[in-house]
């Protein structure tokens, strides 16, 4: 089990966000030819949007995220209110490529184990 967490920022030609997500999940092992972990987890994320034609917008979004090596698929979606009473509403889906890294935190933890 674990529980990560992050910070962005993202810029537009017509709005720059913040973005802090909080998630937890965990590794698992998978059954194929080679020793692989698998990793699962869900996330909360709270984006602030600064739009130029309707003013800043907070909102929540929640997701889920699977992933197995090097690639990984997340679904996300949510919603943002301005307070002009404006709504944007976030969905995304996400393929990833990525290079796992694995970080021991005792001594002999360098191998999973079976």
């Amino acid at each position: 089990f674990s529980i990560f967490g992050g910070y962005g920022i993202e810029r537009g030609p017509l709005a720059d966000s913040r973005v802090v997500t909080l998630g937890w999940g965990g590794l698992t092992h998978l059954h194929v030819a080679s020793k692989r972990l698998g990793f699962h987890g869900k996330f909360l994320r709270y984006r602030r949007w600064d739009n130029d034609d309707h003013g800043l917008h907070h909102g929540l979004s929640f997701g889920t995220e699977s992933g197995a090596g090097n690639l990984g698929l997340a679904f996300e979606v949510g919603a943002a209110r301005s307070n002009r009473n404006h709504w944007l509403f976030t969905a995304q889906v996400v393929f990833k490529v990525a290079v796992p890294v694995r970080i021991p935190l005792r001594r002999g933890a360098a191998e999973p184990r079976e």
